[in-house]
């Protein structure tokens, strides 16, 4: 669905670039530097790492609740890109390289996620302060870099913001059905649920390699945390000396796995995801536990 001249003037002034040659008019390489730094920390795999530290050191179920939420909005933001079929800015304005479409903005859907859930979760005047902050600041980079218009980025806030909202309120729900559950079930609906989307996306007209990155890794991580909570069941760290352990240990961890994993499927790194995903959520636990 492009966009056309139909479109109401209010709408398509949101997607032309005057607003990004305007920000790019005053920017300079510092600037370049500081929103591809932005851009980069609050892409899905910099929010994956994030809910992986809140999981290793802070909130264990928060930890992985912000893990599926944010891959579930990756998936759901390339699914709405397929939908819609809206182009990004011209490539005369990109400051970093973005293939496929525009709207919704994926880092911005991702981030408003995240935080939007974290905020009504928490309910903490800090974390939303932190989190609104962190939802323009990836907003303005994706314009300044120049691979999404004004139109893009609220997209990306209203589904972030929605399904942000789904999960926090069908949460309880959702959880006195999970929890009675046995173990096979659990392990049944972890490995078939991720495959929903991509199935969507299959009916749209095809399968992306994205998609099935992003299958393996929640596939992954959710049979690593179901392991974990049968065999480990971490307690949350009490005090900073842990949590700065843990962090470290397990950071190293993923490293060594990526680069295993790295050498090991050399032209088929796309299974190192699924690997990482259940690292995050077992090995290093397991690890960790150990060493205390």
């Amino acid at each position: 669905m492009a966009v056309s001249g139909k479109m109401l003037e209010p709408v398509r002034f949101l997607f032309n670039e005057s607003i990004n040659v305007f920000l790019q008019s005053s920017g300079n390489y510092f600037f370049d530097l500081l929103f591809l730094a932005v851009s980069a920390v609050f892409s899905q795999p910099g929010l994956m790492l994030l809910a992986s530290i809140i999981f290793w050191c802070h909130d264990r179920k928060n930890g992985i609740r912000l893990m599926y939420i944010t891959l579930f909005s990756a998936l759901a933001s390339i699914v709405a890109k397929s939908f819609f079929a809206m182009s990004r800015p011209p490539e005369y304005l990109h400051k970093t390289t973005a293939n496929g479409l525009g709207f919704p903005s994926g880092h911005v859907m991702v981030s408003t996620s995240f935080f939007g859930y974290l905020g009504w979760n928490r309910k903490n005047r800090v974390v939303l302060i932190i989190g609104a902050a962190a939802i323009i600041a990836v907003s303005i980079s994706r314009l300044y870099l120049g691979v999404h218009y004004m139109g893009d980025v609220i997209g990306g806030i209203f589904f972030g913001s929605l399904i942000a909202f789904i999960i926090f309120k069908a949460e309880p729900g959702i959880l006195k059905i999970w929890e009675p559950l046995d173990a096979r079930s659990k392990y049944f609906v972890i490995l078939i649920s991720p495959v929903i989307i991509p199935a969507i996306a299959a009916l749209q007209g095809g399968i992306l390699r994205e998609h099935i990155e992003l299958v393996l890794v929640m596939a992954g991580a959710g049979t690593g945390y179901i392991l974990e909570e049968e065999l480990i069941k971490f307690e949350d760290a009490k005090n900073n000396t842990v949590r700065i352990k843990r962090l470290f240990l397990s950071i190293l961890i993923l490293a060594i796995v990526y680069l295993c994993g790295s050498l090991l499927f050399p032209d088929h790194s796309i299974f190192t995801y699924g690997i990482l995903g259940f690292a995050s959520t077992f090995i290093a636990p397991w690890a960790f536990t150990r060493m205390e």
